[in-house]
């Protein structure tokens, strides 16, 4: 997963005022395992990724990412 991608989960995450047990509680996976979903370490799952976005309000971020980083848009000097 894109580091900036899991960088803006953290952040969001410590936004939200959320500890890592209370997100992976929503997630229903164990505080060491969402720990290495969110460093990276291993890969979160489709459901998991959208259950995370909706838990940290993060639709808005994910669209950014999706369009602007991703070349879908590209921006010109003109």
């Amino acid at each position: 997963m894109n580091d900036a991608f899991l960088a803006l989960i953290e952040f969001r995450r410590k936004k939200s005022k959320l500890t890592r047990r209370e997100v992976a509680k929503e997630l229903e996976v164990n505080t060491s395992t969402y720990y290495r979903k969110e460093s990276g370490k291993t890969e979160f799952t489709a459901t998991e990724i959208f259950r995370v976005i909706s838990l940290l309000g993060m639709e808005k971020d994910v669209e950014q990412q999706i369009f602007l980083n991703k070349g879908c848009v590209k921006a010109t000097n003109e």
